[in-house]
């Protein structure tokens, strides 16, 4: 619903018509431009404060992936160490795999150039 025709009405009977204008329309239009800019700063200031807000969630959010990421890996190399354990303790290697000093081995010892220990002569 527009204006009645001939636009709106100007001779409406209120209790304040009697009152004159005061101030000066510069003043007003001041204050109308100071206000529009306070308002623009305000909108910058709280969109620069969503955008702060926008970058510590995501630095958050990445912060706990990264840490999850490190758990499991380090659940992955725990379950890993679990297992090399496991094997040793069911397949000892030494029962597999004779192993002797070189010094006792005699023949193999003087063949690869290595001398037997000299015992210290008792004083």
């Amino acid at each position: 619903m527009g204006p009645p025709e001939g636009g709106f009405a100007t001779d409406i009977n209120l209790p304040f018509h009697d009152l004159k204008p005061f101030g000066r329309e510069d003043t007003a239009n001041e204050l109308t431009d100071d206000s529009m800019k306070q308002t623009d700063n305000m909108v910058d200031q709280i969109e620069k404060a969503e955008v702060a807000e926008e970058k510590r969630a995501i630095f958050r959010a990445r912060t706990h992936l990264r840490s999850e990421a490190i758990n499991n890996f380090d659940g992955i190399a725990r379950a890993q160490a679990a297992n090399v354990d496991e094997y040793a303790a069911s397949n000892p290697w030494r029962s597999h795999h004779k192993a002797e000093a070189l010094g006792r081995q005699g023949r193999l010892a003087r063949r690869l150039g290595i001398q037997a220990p000299r015992r210290l002569a008792s004083s």
